[in-house]
Parts: structure tokens; C-alpha cells; sequence
């Protein structure tokens, strides 16, 4: 079967998964399923992502033009993209500073929708404190942006210092696209050049070295 279809068939059904688990999800609290049929349909759901992705891998094992990185990032969702990167709002979580996406323009961003609940991504904490730091002076800017409430991040950060710019946005908030639906599976990363346009979406965690090598061809 041509490889070129499998990926089409592959992000359908990934669409189809988030999508369902989006609705199922949306009203309840922190994102997580209230009873055993909530359960019953997050699961389901997550099943299907996780055919999608094996059937990817399993195709772009047989491809000859696979990319030199796709060990790693055909696990996990990434693609490359070059749309513009809607503005929107949030707050500094230390300051409660109102900042817009759009006060960063002229740097290279990396937005990272995350939550103190989200094993990955706490994973990805000390890489992204290691890229923050390194490239900080070369116009580097991530942002860790997180729905929770204040006073749990804020605690969270006494235990595990984050070098990010830490921000918060209101729980259930509509975001443009294309970060729409950013907070139903975590971590979910964005790469946003100098000029405001979005390069590559990330799901899942990802290695110091991953990030490096995807945000360097920008700086």
C-alpha cells in the first residue's frame, strides 16, 4: 500500500481519537474522565491514536526516504508546518503580567502546553531549562503555559524550578489555530520562527537533543 496513503489513513484516525476524546473530556474537571463510561470512551479513544501511530511506524519502517530523526519522532506526533501563528493571551504565573504571543515577535518561540499532572511532561522539564539557558541569548523563547490554577503552579515550581517563561491561561479557554486543542493530550509543542510562522507541531515528549536539533535551523 503506497506510504503516502497510510500516513493520510494514520492522521484521520489520529483526528478522529483526539476529536472524540476533545468532546468526551471538554466539560469535566482538569480533563480527566468522571466515571467508568468516560473511561471506557477516553481509552477507546486513546487506542485508536495508538493504531494510527503503530500503523505510521510501521510504514515508515518499510520507507526508504524516511527522515534521519524518525526513530525518535515517528513514536509521537511531528509534523512541519508553515502557517501563521494566531495571537493570543496569557498570564505570567509569578507577576500575573498580561502578555500577548505577539510581544515576542521577532524572537524564535517554543510554546509548550503542560501540567504539573502530566508525567511526559514533566520529563521534558530539565531539557527545556538546558535549551532555555543555552539559547536564551541568541533569541530563544520558551514558553511553558499551563490551564491550572496559580497557587498549583506556583507550588510546583517552589519543588521543580522551571527556566521557562512560565505562563497560565484560563481552564477550558478556546485557542486559535493552530494550537486549538492544545490542552487535550500533553505535551503538545509548537516551534514559531522570527516571523510569527509556525515550523513544527510536537506531541508527546522530546529529547534536549530533538529540540536543539529542531529549533537551531531558526536562531
Amino acid at each position: 500500500m503506497n506510504t503516502s496513503f497510510i500516513y493520510l489513513m494514520g492522521i484521520v484516525m489520529i483526528t478522529v481519537g483526539v476529536g472524540f476524546l476533545y468532546m468526551l473530556l471538554k466539560g469535566s474537571k482538569n480533563h480527566r474522565p468522571k466515571d467508568g463510561m468516560e473511561w471506557a470512551g477516553a481509552i477507546l479513544s486513546g487506542a485508536l491514536v495508538l493504531a494510527a501511530l503503530a500503523l505510521m511506524v510501521t510504514a515508515g519502517e518499510g520507507s526508504s526516504t524516511a527522515r534521519p530523526e524518525s526513530r525518535e519522532a515517528d513514536l509521537i506526533e511531528d509534523f512541519s508546518l508553515a502557517v501563521p501563528a494566531s495571537d493570543f493571551s496569557f498570564t505570567g504565573v509569578n507577576d500575573d503580567r498580561q502578555w500577548k504571543l505577539s510581544d515576542f515577535e521577532g524572537k524564535v518561540v517554543i510554546i509548550n502546553f503542560w501540567a504539573t499532572w502530566c508525567a511526559p511532561c514533566r520529563v521534558e522539564i530539565p531539557d527545556l531549562n538546558r535549551l532555555q539557558d543555552k539559547y536564551r541569548y541568541e533569541g530563544l523563547v520558551i514558553l511553558s503555559i499551563s490551564d491550572e490554577p496559580k497557587n498549583l503552579l506556583v507550588q510546583w515550581e517552589e519543588t521543580v524550578p522551571m527556566h521557562t517563561y512560565r505562563m497560565r491561561v484560563p481552564e477550558f479557554i478556546e485557542l486559535p489555530t493552530p494550537f486549538t486543542d492544545s490542552f487535550v493530550l500533553r505535551p503538545t509543542t509548537f516551534i514559531i520562527d522570527r516571523e510569527g510562522i509556525v515550523r513544527r507541531y510536537l506531541l508527546g515528549p522530546r529529547s534536549f537533543d530533538f529540540f536543539e536539533n529542531a529549533v537551531e535551523p531558526y536562531l
